[in-house]
């Protein structure tokens, strides 16, 4: 059990996060880039559990404190917190069923056209633990994905995802030659960029982070029946980001 042998390290500690909503059932986070969701292997402290145990005593009674689904370290956005079990297998059972509506936006390299999805498997890299890597025996993904808007040599996405695999999205952006903007581990296959304007590289290389932010959460509450939909708007470094991108592409 991963859980037990971390044990040392699920202490409380005061992490500063955004609380974007709180109900009974549920806490709402506005995730920041550079926040690792919970110990593990490489990361002792310093997580959004820890953050979460601080803020949240209670929330120590539930499994993985009450997270339900994840986002990358670097990827930003919207997160749901479980706040009992009974809403906890609840939602659980939305995500194994498909119900949930989560929405990305992304900036990558290279250009896309119209809407697809992309339906390939992944799981871990044979190669590399730490990465995740197409594989025939791997769970099923799913991506869809649509053009926003073409912007020079850079494509602005919106990406809804049905399944939640570790590194969905950034996998399957790599695999088409597409890798997202600022993603240093999947990268292998940036396409040649022409006319690239050196201003922007350089910015681009600054950004320590991934283009991805998860901008919509959505799912039925289950008392009301009623559709939940909880936002998050794109942060500052990505969005001056985007506007240099335009600005360059005029």
């Amino acid at each position: 059990n991963p859980i037990e042998q971390n044990k040392i390290s699920w202490v409380s500690q005061k992490i500063d996060f955004e609380v974007h909503h709180e109900s009974e059932n549920f806490i709402i986070i506005n995730k920041s880039p550079g926040l690792v969701m919970h110990p593990g292997s490489g990361c002792n402290d310093g997580t959004l559990a820890n953050g979460l145990l601080y803020k949240y005593p209670k929330l120590a009674n539930l499994p993985r404190c009450g997270i339900v689904h994840r986002l990358d370290k670097d990827t930003s956005g919207v997160l749901l917190v479980a706040k009992n079990e009974k809403f906890r297998n609840y939602f659980i059972k939305l995500m194994q069923e498909r119900n949930i509506t989560k929405e990305y936006i992304a900036v990558v390299a290279g250009s896309t056209l119209g809407s697809f999805s992309i339906n390939y498997p992944i799981g871990r890299d044979r190669f590399n633990r730490t990465k995740m890597a197409l594989r025939p025996d791997g769970k099923d993904a799913i991506t869809d994905v649509k053009l926003n808007q073409s912007i020079g040599n850079y494509s602005l996405l919106d990406i809804s995802i049905k399944t939640g695999r570790t590194h969905q999205i950034r996998v399957h952006m790599n695999h088409l030659g597409n890798s997202i903007v600022g993603d240093d581990k999947y990268k292998k296959r940036y396409k040649k960029l022409k006319n690239i304007d050196l201003k922007l590289e350089n910015s681009i290389s600054k950004l320590d982070r991934q283009f991805l932010h998860a901008k919509v959460l959505g799912f039925v509450h289950p008392k009301s029946d009623k559709e939940m939909i909880f936002s998050s708007i794109l942060p500052k470094e990505l969005n001056n980001l985007l506007k240099m991108l335009r600005i360059a592409n005029e």
